[in-house]
């Protein structure tokens, strides 16, 4: 049933049904707050002339529509796909480059004109003289420039002096290492849901774009929920629960007093639990390993 509210103007409005806008779903929130829906005109460009609610709408909209996207496994926004491997995980899709000078120095730091490395990824040293102590090892690029980089954590002050020769190439984790395969994560990927062969261990390292899935499962299908952004594709019961997020968040600052942050709270948490849940696998959360992984922190690995 739609929410309906008198504007200043004495026009009755409703809110609540066919929301297909974030001003709509905002506007429910301010049903909700006891504030003036009619404050708001535009909730995603905010000028000099916005008014408050605006202002803090634009700042807690989006954060609130994915937190409720990743409380439950929302059938509309969940997914299912096949793996890729990430780009590197084979060393033979990448071209070597040519060390030039390697300094004994805690963090190591290699000299390879013009590599075209980036930070965070993982390079195979091989071929060089008078340090070969390297010769093997798989090092994390850090604090690359256009002609060096940091072996990230790599001590080398033992190391016996460089003297010439050497090559650097890219070389990600593959299924010689103890961490078995990586793969891409989807990019509009919140949170993992299940994966197939069901039950499979994994970890998800890295953030934002850098992102990877280690796992030793080869040929490996992800379900995850999505971070859905069109509303036209949200289900009415999500849109109530989104905006039952934004009143929560801005009951505070808009009403000030704190038991209506916790009535907006608790009117939050009932609308939740009256949402329809997807049909989506139950997992054992103690197959899945989510912690960073400590072999990526330390630095990599040696053959």
């Amino acid at each position: 049933m739609p929410v309906y509210w008198r504007s200043i103007a004495g026009i009755v409005t409703a809110a609540g049904s066919g929301m297909t806008t974030e001003i709509a779903v905002c506007k429910l929130a301010m049903v909700w707050l006891g504030a003036d829906p009619d404050a708001l005109s535009d909730v995603g460009t905010i000028t000099s002339s916005s008014t408050k609610e605006e202002v803090l709408c634009n700042l807690v909209y989006d954060s609130c529509r994915q937190a409720v996207l990743e409380e439950k496994n929302w059938q509309f926004a969940t997914r299912q796909i096949e793996l890729n491997l990430a780009a590197g995980t084979d060393e033979a899709s990448w071209d070597a480059v040519d060390i030039t000078g390697i300094t004994a120095a805690d963090p190591v730091v290699v000299t390879a004109v013009a590599h075209g490395f980036s930070d965070g990824w993982h390079v195979k040293i091989s071929d060089v003289s008078g340090m070969t102590e390297i010769n093997g090892m798989i090092v994390r690029v850090s604090s690359k420039t256009t002609d060096t980089f940091a072996c990230y954590q790599l001590d080398g002050s033992q190391f016996t002096a460089y003297t010439s020769g050497g090559q650097a190439i890219r070389c990600e984790i593959s299924p010689d290492y103890a961490n078995g395969y990586i793969y891409e994560v989807p990019v509009d990927m919140l949170r993992p849901v299940a994966t197939l062969p069901e039950g499979s261990q994994f970890e998800i390292v890295g953030a934002g774009d850098g992102r990877r899935l280690l796992s030793p499962e080869s040929d490996l299908v992800l379900e995850y929920i999505a971070d859905v952004t069109t509303v036209s594709d949200m289900p009415g019961h999500f849109k109530r629960c989104w905006a039952a997020r934004i009143a929560a968040e801005l009951a505070l600052p808009l009403q000030k007093k704190g038991a209506v942050m916790r009535n907006m709270w608790d009117h939050y948490a009932q609308i939740l639990s009256e949402s329809n849940l997807s049909n989506a696998r139950n997992v054992d959360a103690k197959k899945m390993i989510r912690e960073s992984s400590p072999s990526l922190i330390e630095g990599g690995w040696s053959d």
